[in-house]
């Protein structure tokens, strides 16, 4: 079953909370989409407290998360956070 994220209006308040569908997963991290027209990105540290070698080994395409957004830079570039937001990882 595809999952349906809602088209969010504005931009990604620091610190708010969202749902969104995992949409591609690297060695470093994973990309998110959380209703925003630029995907988010969760970095390997911040995908869950334990340590993370590899993060295949934990979430995959399509996964639905719950995902914090930690920072937007300057460039537009969107930090997120899976920490502590997702009991079942």
């Amino acid at each position: 079953q595809e999952a349906v994220i809602e088209p969010q209006d504005g931009d990604p308040e620091e610190g708010g909370i969202y749902d969104g569908v995992i949409m591609n997963v690297t060695k470093f991290g994973c990309y998110v989409d959380f209703g925003f027209p630029k995907d988010g990105m969760v970095h390997v540290s911040k995908i869950t407290a334990e340590h993370l070698d590899d993060p295949n080994e934990m979430v995959y395409a399509g996964d639905v998360v719950t995902v914090k957004v930690d920072r937007v830079d300057d460039t537009g570039k969107i930090s997120l956070t899976m920490v502590g937001l997702n009991p079942d990882l």
